[in-house]
């Protein structure tokens, strides 16, 4: 994994490794707030899943949070916790 804070507001860049580059292309994460916005910090963090609520609920079972499959509030300052941001 990979992982650098890019400050500004950047929507594209390089990244290269060894021998090798990637074009990227850089969007804002969705407020956490909203389903857009927690799946993709989930997703950013491991929890992949079709359904935002099964990723989810995994991650509220890892951390020891009320599995409800929903954005609660201790849900949504742990993933911030997590997360960064």
């Amino acid at each position: 994994m990979v992982s650098q804070v890019v400050g500004g507001n950047p929507t594209s860049g390089t990244l290269t490794l060894g021998m090798s580059s990637f074009n990227l292309a850089i969007q804002p994460l969705a407020a956490i707030d909203t389903e857009e916005g927690y799946a993709a910090r989930l997703n950013n963090l491991g929890y992949y899943a079709d359904v935002a609520a099964n990723a989810l609920m995994r991650f509220q079972s890892a951390n020891n949070l009320d599995v409800s499959g929903k954005m609660d509030d201790d849900t949504q300052a742990k993933l911030k916790e997590i997360h960064g941001h």
